[in-house]
């Protein structure tokens, strides 16, 4: 097996901190590099007994150690730490780093380190395809859990990582299917399939790196190779990115409106136009609106749901509860001893 850790920069609840972390720490990922946003974070306190975890304050000292002045885009803080957890992952001989957000749980109908030990060796990146949750309720206490319909989309691949043409092939007629199932859906009156992007967060998924390719850094999405190189990369077969892009209301209303203030020059078109209706909509006070559009956004009808079942453009996943649990605390000698995951 393959020995893989994890990179993330996280602002995020300390229940769903625990959750995240507990299960990829379950599904095969050795260690979690943690770069708490927030210096004041509870969970980097509860974190700091775990011997699979590296919890990193971002504070002043941090980011003077670094650059100066702290930088204001999220987008560049999840860069440079992703950059020293690579540096980090490379000095503890980690085979595999994968960078991913705290709203994003890697799924895989295998474990992870199998998956990534079945890669041949001249493939460098793994690429996850994003899988998109969808919302049936305002409020939910533990998201991960509880949330288990999904939008499919196929894989995106930057033009830095480099498929074989076999493989390039493939992808053009899954884009191509996708397109035409998604035509389908529009005639037969599905109104959760907008004109302007099916998935509401990003649509390109995330890599698996190995770290012994020469690279600059890690982007969000993809590893940054080093100048005018490109990285012999594959797309994940039974694997995905399953992007919690909503948790809630008053989650979704307080992330969207830091992305209002903090600007958009990197955000997809359709999610700019819709931050921008949501700020229009905000201004007015009208609570009701602002729910309406919430639902909108990430609510599917049941109709929708059946036509887009039927059409392959959304599944429903079960993830063991178990595996969000802290095995090492309880002493489980199996942390797969329960099943990984199933289709509900």
């Amino acid at each position: 097996m393959s020995s893989v850790c994890v990179v993330t920069t996280l602002r995020a609840p300390l229940h769903e901190t625990l959750m995240f972390v507990n299960y990829h720490l379950n599904i095969g990922v050795d260690h979690m590099y943690l770069f708490f946003d927030d210096p004041a974070d509870a969970a980097a306190d509860v974190l700091a007994r775990r011997s699979r975890v590296t919890s990193v304050r971002c504070d002043l000292e941090f980011w003077n150690g670094h650059t100066s002045p702290t930088p204001s885009s999220i987008i560049e803080r999840q860069r440079l730490n992703a950059r020293t957890g690579l540096d980090l992952a490379r000095r503890a001989g980690f085979e595999w780093i994968v960078h991913i957000d705290s709203d994003e749980l890697l799924y895989s109908e295998q474990r992870l380190d199998e998956l990534l030990a079945d890669v041949p060796d001249d493939v460098q990146a793994l690429k996850f395809p994003t899988m998109e949750a969808v919302l049936d309720r305002l409020e939910y206490h533990r998201p991960f859990e509880e949330i288990s319909q999904f939008k499919v989309h196929p894989a995106s691949l930057g033009k830095k990582l480099l498929v074989t043409p076999e493989e390039r092939n493939r992808l053009s007629r899954d884009a191509a299917d996708f397109r035409r199932r998604l035509r389908w859906a529009r005639l037969l009156g599905c109104v959760s399939v907008p004109a302007d992007g099916y998935l509401r967060g990003h649509v390109e998924g995330k890599s698996a790196v190995r770290t012994s390719a020469d690279l600059q850094g890690l982007d969000c999405h993809e590893p940054i190779p080093t100048a005018r190189e490109t990285v012999r990369a594959s797309v994940a077969d039974r694997a995905w990115l399953l992007h919690f892009d909503c948790r809630g209301f008053a989650g979704w209303k307080a992330k969207w409106q830091k992305l209002n203030r903090t600007g958009n020059e990197w955000m997809s078109k359709h999610r700019r136009r819709n931050v921008q209706r949501f700020a229009a909509i905000e201004e007015t006070g009208d609570a009701s609106r602002l729910s309406t559009f919430y639902k909108e956004l990430y609510f599917v009808r049941p109709y929708d749901r059946f036509i887009l079942t039927r059409l392959a453009l959304l599944r429903r996943l079960g993830l063991d509860p178990m595996l969000f649990n802290d095995r090492e605390e309880v002493g489980s000698t199996d942390p797969m001893s329960a099943s990984l995951m199933t289709e509900k």
